[in-house]
């Protein structure tokens, strides 16, 4: 028996001609190989950029919240 596989629905095929229909219509066997391949990146992420932000002022709650507050 062969084993065809098309998305989540399996079907088993006990007739070796039926199978090359079953393949033109989408299916596919289960001991078929891995039709996936893995491929370089496109930009090779190889640079380190240092930050060189200013750092954050901190202001207490009681003035910040006095400054936002709505009237």
């Amino acid at each position: 028996m062969i084993t065809m596989i098309k998305g989540n629905t399996t079907k088993e095929v006990t007739d070796e001609s039926l199978v090359s229909k079953l393949e033109q219509a989408g299916w596919e066997r289960q001991d078929a190989p891995v039709k996936a391949t893995l491929r370089k990146p496109k930009k090779e992420f190889t640079e380190v950029q240092e930050d060189e932000s200013e750092e954050a002022v901190e202001t207490p709650a009681e003035e910040a919240s006095d400054e936002n507050a709505i009237n």
